[in-house]
């Protein structure tokens, strides 16, 4: 089942889009987390490892971060990623 639509997105989250946008800078969940921290948004590898799994959703500031930091839309994260 997937997640609810987010009240700061478009339609449901999609976990690969984040997922794929990770490794394609060779980065480790840690490496993600680290990156999210020096942006001020605390969070954890339990917590990304669960938005990249589609059993958690991370908050609209984190979407708006995660969509900074790689360069995207925050509804970037709402589409399948095409390969």
């Amino acid at each position: 089942m997937r997640p609810p639509i987010d009240p700061g997105l478009s339609a449901p989250w999609q976990p690969a889009a984040l997922r794929l946008r990770r490794l394609a800078r060779s980065w480790r969940l840690a490496d993600l987390v680290d990156a999210l921290h020096r942006r001020g948004v605390r969070t954890s590898i339990t917590s990304v490892h669960g938005w990249e799994q589609g059993t958690r959703l991370p908050s609209n500031r984190t979407v708006r971060a995660l969509a900074k930091l790689f360069g995207c839309k925050p509804d970037d994260f709402t589409r399948e990623p095409r390969l």
